[in-house]
Order: C-alpha cells, then structure tokens, then sequence
C-alpha cells in the first residue's frame, strides 16, 4: 500500500478536488490519478512537488506517515458529512449493452472515480459508495426507459430478489435489462418490444451473474 497514494486521496477529499480536477492541473490523464491514489503506481519526485502544489501543501505532508489517523479509513472519511460534501462513486469507461450483450475485458477497463453530493446521493440510496458504481448504456433495447449514451448507478447491495432494472453478465455478456422473478424462474425483459423475451434455464444459471440494480440514472439534454 502506497502512503503516497493514500495521503493524495485524503487530502484531495478534504479540500474537495475532483480527480479530474487534480489531473488537469497536473496535465496527466484521471485514470493515472486513480492509479496513484490505489497504490498501483506512484508519482516521480518531480511529480510530487507539483501534487503538493496542486493540493497547497508541503511535500512532507504527502510523505506523511501519520497523516491519516484517529482510527479512520478514507472510506470512513467520505461517509462523515460535516468533514467531505463529496462521495466519490466508481466509474467505468465501458458501456453495459442495452441490446444484444457485449464482452466485457478487464484489461480495457479504466477505473476512475467520480464525485457526488453527498446529501443529494443519501436522498437517493443509504449505500455506502465503496457498493455503488457507475456504467454507461450501449443499445436501444431498453427503450425509452434508457438510452444509449445514459450512464446509469448500481447497487451492487441488491443482487436480485424482486423486479427491477439490473446489470448482469450472462453467457460472458454485459446487459442492462428488466429482470422478473417468477417462481424460481429469472425472465430477462427488454422494454423496446422489438427485442424477444428471455428465460434464463437451469443449463445457463451457473453462468448468470447479477452486478446489481439500477438505482438511477443521468442523461444528457
């Protein structure tokens, strides 16, 4: 674990910096902010004067061992609403598919994080962000419920007990679809009609995964 890396996401939060923000600033990509901040790189020397410049510290606090103390984690830190107005939600740069599936590889997926108001998500969902993530749609199967281009939020909490618009992988394919129980039986529905109904059958439930349920989504005007 990079203390470097933690101390970056802890003071970023504290002052209320969007990776985006840090990483235009910094004239680097959101992703290799992300990156730092999980430990899976870390910034060059000459790159930690200007993180600690962008983020109006010294560099000793960046190196500090005993920045982040009083027995609280940055997950911790998040979920205190007097301290963060921001929760910071995970975002992928791949698109559910809204149609006939699509294949989803890890190696092509960018993690970032994106920033929302905390007592706006609190209205929407008690969950904590570390179980919420954002996806884009791809397709028009859902039609006019969702649309290609809408990025939806899942609850990665609720992996299906009762209907609802939920993310699951089938078959090794990424939907987004309307999901029915019935009687021990999972019907897979689009809402454009044009698209046949699904039943998943014992043969294909071991290769079912629900992700989780759409909780809310964003569209562009």
């Amino acid at each position: 674990m990079s203390i470097i890396g933690d101390n970056i996401k802890y003071i970023r939060r504290l002052k209320n910096i969007s990776q985006l923000e840090l990483a235009n600033y910094l004239g680097v990509k959101q992703p290799t902010v992300a990156d730092w901040e999980r430990s899976k790189s870390e910034p060059r020397r000459k790159r930690i004067n200007s993180i600690a410049a962008a983020l109006k510290v010294d560099t000793q606090m960046l190196e500090s061992k005993t920045l982040i103390g009083k027995g609280l984690s940055t997950t911790d830190i998040i979920n205190i609403e007097d301290d963060v107005n921001y929760a910071y939600i995970r975002a992928y740069d791949f698109s559910v598919s809204a149609g006939f599936g699509t294949m989803v590889d890890d190696e092509t997926q960018h993690l970032f994080e994106e920033p929302f108001d905390y007592r706006w998500l609190r209205r929407i969902t008690k969950t904590k962000a570390d179980n919420l993530s954002l996806v884009f749609v791809d397709g028009d199967s859902m039609e006019p419920t969702l649309r290609s281009g809408d990025q939806v939020l899942v609850d990665h909490t609720q992996k299906g007990t009762k209907d609802g618009i939920y993310v699951l992988t089938l078959l090794g394919e990424t939907y987004v679809k309307r999901l029915q129980f019935n009687h021990n039986k999972l019907m897979i529905i689009s809402d454009n009609n044009l698209y046949p109904l699904r039943e998943v059958n014992e043969q294909d439930e071991n290769e079912c995964h629900i992700h989780g349920r759409v909780i809310w989504f964003a569209r562009k005007t």
